[in-house]
């Protein structure tokens, strides 16, 4: 069983006939959900809108308003779909919805319905409150899916045209919450080399319009494209999420210990035993263990161009020692440490030749490298 995401940032739904042209638009497709990002909806409004979409065919909606000259976002439930949607938190602004999804009574994920700032500080300061949300321990074990507009992108020489050398300001903020609460950007992630952008003004385009996924999800992505829209001067981005094994979130790099004690039994120190639990060490004692006034200058600087390297190589924690950076920082640290690394291979060759048997490694599927010329959509909103 799959379900269908779509995230669309509308730039204003308060024309009746715009409206219900979208509505229809948007039932024909057979989304499960779809996030709404500027809506202009107002709370006197909300009952109206509601009842236009279950008029149609649709299902439940649920909107968190701004004013109706700005923000606002909602999410449009289809009709007797095989999942739950409940709608358990907002923020005050208008730019957050957080919805949870469930499937015979058990949390698949939770959706985070976001319309970032165009201001760099507000956008900013909405990227640090959304990663204490997915961070804090209550939500450390939960599958939180980001969607919607970001007003920002991830790389300003791939996600826009012209390509920019300097990065959108919330860009750090922004791959910091990806790093920290284990998100990826699943249309990249798939399609690595390929120009394609979801709005438009002038002769700029950009991709800001996403939706982020958690690491241990990837391989249940279906499917995932941009696709224009006649009704928006942005484009939709749709997903298809295979649900029938996905369980518990990945956990983040704050409660790495919870992550131990719930996806790696074997690992965990028999409480029988009597023993005291090995301190965790700290980055630092690690690093600065019997170095002290033996590492020149050379050979400092090897390390630091390592480490850098490695830490913007974005590791997987656990998979971290088949990491080739990782490899290198290790190896220039202590020369005795290579044999740790070298044992570990030693040893896992040897167990294939016992068994007879090679670990399959999976290829990434083949992605068309293509060049979208142009997105064909309209121009001139006062908010991308």
């Amino acid at each position: 069983m799959a379900i269908s995401l779509a995230t669309l940032n509308v730039n204003g739904l308060r024309n009746r006939e715009k409206r219900n042209n979208l509505f229809y638009w948007l039932k024909k497709k057979n989304y499960d959900v779809i996030a709404l990002q500027e809506t202009h909806c107002t709370d006197s409004e909300t009952a109206q809108w509601e009842n236009e979409w279950k008029s149609i065919g649709g299902g439940e909606s649920y909107w968190n308003n701004g004013t109706s000259a700005s923000k606002g976002v909602g999410i449009l439930v289809g009709k007797n779909i095989a999942f739950e949607i409940k709608e358990i938190k907002r923020d005050k602004q208008g730019r957050i919805g957080i919805y949870e999804v469930k499937k015979d009574e058990k949390e698949l994920f939770r959706i985070i319905n976001i319309y970032s700032p165009n201001t760099a500080n507000e956008r900013k300061t909405l990227f640090n409150e959304l990663l204490i949300y997915t961070t804090e321990s209550s939500n450390n074990n939960k599958n939180n899916i980001l969607m919607g507009d970001f007003n920002c992108t991830l790389s300003a020489q791939k996600d826009r045209f012209p390509p920019q050398r300097t990065e959108d300001s919330g860009n750090v903020e922004l791959k910091d919450l990806l790093s920290r609460a284990n998100l990826c950007d699943i249309w990249r992630l798939r399609n690595p080399d390929e120009e394609k952008f979801t709005f438009k003004r002038g002769n700029s385009k950009s991709r800001i319009d996403m939706i982020l996924i958690p690491q241990n999800l990837n391989s249940d992505v279906a499917k995932i494209c941009i696709n224009n829209c006649l009704y928006s001067d942005h484009a939709l981005v749709y997903t298809s999420l295979k649900t029938d094994e996905i369980e518990r979130g990945p956990g983040n790099t704050t409660n790495f210990l919870n992550h131990i004690e719930h996806e790696h039994d074997g690992m965990k120190q028999s409480s029988s035993s009597g023993s005291k639990p090995k301190q965790q060490q700290s980055m630092d004692s690690f690093v600065n263990v019997n170095t002290a006034g033996k590492i020149n200058p050379e050979r400092q600087d090897k390390i630091d161009d390592a480490l850098c390297k490695f830490i913007a190589g974005k590791a997987v924690p656990l998979s971290i020692v088949d990491n080739i950076l990782f490899r290198t920082f290790i190896g220039l640290l202590d020369p005795s440490t290579k044999s740790i690394i070298q044992k570990s291979e030693t040893e896992g060759i040897q167990n294939q030749d016992k068994t007879g048997t090679k670990a399959n490694k999976q290829k990434p599927p083949p992605y068309e490298k293509k060049r979208t010329p142009d997105m064909g959509v309209r121009s001139g909103a006062q908010e991308e």
